[in-house]
């Protein structure tokens, strides 16, 4: 399959990615850049032709969907919270007044707090709870 002008085939690439300027490139300095498609994000990759009728050398770029699926239907992504907090009813929040609460775990203790989804996708609104242990290093049973 290798093209009669001595160019290199322009590299396969991921369904998400995108060949630009990869046709007609020659050996034996030709580049050109592959880059993911509109609706995925990652840093453009360049391809290399060294060699006449070779395949052209280079990695594909990594490209993620800029789309989170949490805002696909509507709702505000469920809030980052520390690891001694959890959230509750934090899936499924609609904007313009959803809510839900983030809590301490089991052996910490403080204050619920609650957080608010005002727009659609966008993160939630709130401050996270004061968690503090409840278990203390000192034994608890007098010895």
């Amino acid at each position: 399959t290798a093209s009669s002008d001595g160019s290199c085939p322009a590299p396969d690439v991921a369904p998400e990615a995108e060949t630009d300027g990869c046709d007609q490139v020659f050996p034996p300095d030709g580049s050109c850049t592959v880059k993911c498609k509109e609706g995925y994000e990652g840093v453009p990759q360049t391809y290399h032709c060294y060699a006449e009728g070779e395949n052209m050398v280079g990695s594909p770029p990594n490209c993620t969907a800029t789309t989170t699926t949490a805002s696909s239907d509507g709702s505000c992504p469920a809030p980052d919270v520390a690891p001694e907090a959890e959230t509750d009813g934090c899936d499924q929040v609609f904007p313009p007044d959803g809510s839900c609460t983030v809590k301490c775990k089991e052996g910490y203790e403080g204050v619920p707090q609650t957080y608010h989804c005002y727009a659609e996708g966008e993160n939630m609104v709130g401050s996270p709870p004061n968690c503090t242990a409840t278990t203390t290093t000192a034994s608890s049973d007098g010895s």
